[in-house]
Formats: C-alpha cells, sequence, structure tokens
C-alpha cells in the first residue's frame, strides 16, 4: 500500500512525537478527566495533533479515528488512519515506564500497516500486510511455545466499563492456574507488540477501544499468531473482547472465554 520511504516518513514523525513524550515525561503533568472518568493529559492532545498534521501533509486523501479529537466516517478508497497518541496515559501520568505511540493504516476496511512505539526504550515494532512484523527492523515472531501451562499470559481491565471489568476477573479466575504467569503492564498496544515478539505467549482483553488494538491487531497476525474476539469470530472495530496467542496453544487459551 505505502512506499518504503513514505513508511520510513512514518517511523520519523512517530519518532520525534515520542522523543517530546520522552522529554516531558518527568516533568509535572497537567490532567484531565473525560466523562468517562478516563484521564488525559495535554501531551495526549499535542501529539495526536502533530501525527494528524504531519500524515495529512504527506498523504492528503486521508480520514482519521483517533483517541482524543476526531472520529471520522469510513470512506472507500481513503487512507484511514487509527492514532492512539499515547496508550497508557495513566502510566505517562503516573511516571510508571510502559507508554506508547500506536498508529495503523486501513485501507478499503483492511488493516494494511501497523506501528507501535515504545519511546523510552526506542523499539519500534512495525507490521506491513503480507511482509511480516519487524522491531527497529529486525523480523520478529510470536514464541514457539506449545503448552499454555507453561505461558506468560498477559491482560488488562477498562477500569471505565465496570460490568466488563467482571467479566475480565472471571476470564482471570479461569486462566490464572492453568499459565505459568501473567502481567498486567497498563498499555494494550505494548502487550500486542510483546506478543508478536515472543515476549509474552498470549493475551486477552474486554472493553478496548479499536485505537487501543488496531496496530496490534496486524503485528500478532503478521509474526504468524492468531487474534480473534472471546467467541473465535475475527476481531472487528466494535469488538468487545480479544483474545491473542500463538497457533499452538489458542484453541486451548480460546477455551477458557468460549464459555
Amino acid at each position: 500500500m505505502l512506499n518504503e520511504n513514505e513508511i520510513v516518513y512514518l517511523e520519523e514523525i512517530i519518532k520525534t512525537a515520542g522523543k517530546n513524550l520522552n522529554d516531558n515525561f518527568n516533568k509535572p503533568l497537567n490532567y484531565y478527566t473525560k466523562k468517562n472518568n478516563e484521564w488525559f493529559t495535554d501531551l495526549d492532545l499535542q501529539t495526536e495533533n502533530y501525527l494528524i498534521k504531519k500524515i495529512t501533509d504527506r498523504f492528503s486523501k486521508s480520514i482519521f479515528i483517533a483517541e482524543e479529537t476526531i472520529n471520522d466516517p469510513i470512506q472507500d478508497g481513503m487512507l484511514r488512519w487509527v492514532i492512539d497518541p499515547i496508550d497508557g496515559t495513566n502510566n505517562f501520568i503516573k511516571k510508571y515506564p510502559f507508554f506508547c505511540i500506536s498508529v495503523a493504516l486501513e485501507f478499503n476496511g483492511e488493516i494494511v500497516l501497523g506501528l507501535i512505539y515504545d519511546p523510552l526504550r526506542d523499539e519500534m515494532f512495525k507490521a506491513v500486510k503480507n511482509k511480516g512484523s519487524f522491531l527497529n527492523n529486525h523480523k520478529i515472531n510470536v514464541s514457539p511455545i506449545s503448552s499454555l501451562y507453561d505461558s506468560i499470559i498477559a491482560t488488562g481491565f477498562v477500569m471505565s466499563k465496570k460490568d466488563l471489568v467482571n467479566k475480565s476477573l472471571e476470564s482471570l479466575k479461569k486462566i490464572m492456574f492453568k499459565c505459568k504467569s501473567f502481567r498486567r503492564i497498563g498499555s494494550a498496544a505494548l502487550d500486542l507488540a510483546y506478543l508478536a515478539s515472543g515476549r509474552l505467549d498470549g493475551c486477552w482483553y474486554h472493553g478496548l477501544s479499536y485505537w487501543d488494538f488496531a496496530a496490534g491487531k496486524i503485528l500478532v497476525e503478521e509474526s504468524d499468531g492468531i487474534i480473534s474476539d472471546s467467541s473465535g469470530y475475527d476481531l472487528k472495530e466494535n469488538s468487545e473482547s480479544l483474545v491473542a496467542s500463538n497457533s499452538f496453544i489458542f484453541k486451548e487459551f480460546l477455551s477458557n472465554f468460549n464459555v
């Protein structure tokens, strides 16, 4: 869909935005509360606006679905960008060092590119449709682990959606003693990037928004992983659940949620 120079351009502007987040990470922040009791900062808005401007400068026929400011309707033949300017805003505010910038590109309803950038570690996770997934331009794949019992699984709770938090807790009870251990770092995009690179073996979520998982979805798929909703159906923009792992443990892993 995009040529190599265009992808490099995107990586460069995302890294520039990430440098600004790094520069402000240990500084006092103003933060605000949305109507759903979620936090956001001036830097969420700055980052999103910067990326939208720079993308529009290069790709004029673009529309956006972004966490803080824009939710454009789908238009055939347009480049549709899905942006989370800071995935892990709560972490960023509390100086907990796990957050990232997530950008995905859709064309005619299909995700064709995903970029997840961790600025603190200077790690750029990239997936290009039918070309694989990469970490700082080195090919990555999901782990080869074949036992759920030996797997490290990640999850998180969307606290603004209380009914889905209860679902997450029920899922945790089912899976906790069937895996080696579990993690909760507070960034779904990073969880999916870590799954794609073999650092995690599986993850599940209830209640994510599309910008939380759009880039991660293609990263998992292009690294030979499997990702679906909790019933095993294709993961859609409006899906309320997400289950992902490598192919070896997926069926057993999914069985804990498809009830």
